[in-house]
């Protein structure tokens, strides 16, 4: 779904520096994000890409 992926990107820009954008996200936009994110985390430990893996783990817990 497109807005699945734009909600992914910004999620990805907040990691540049963009917190702000985080605490004005809804809990639906912020769940969206999150059930990617731990999909991408299932695929880099799966791809065994620990490092990558530890990335997304953090990306999420920032979430949270």
């Amino acid at each position: 779904m497109k807005t699945d992926e734009n909600l992914t990107q910004g999620f990805n820009m907040l990691t540049r520096g963009k917190v702000r954008r985080l605490k004005r996200m809804t809990k639906a936009e912020k769940a969206i994000i999150a059930k990617d994110l731990k999909a991408q985390l299932d695929e880099a430990i799966k791809n065994r890409e620990f490092e990558k893996a530890a990335v997304i783990r953090d990306q999420i817990k920032e979430m949270e």
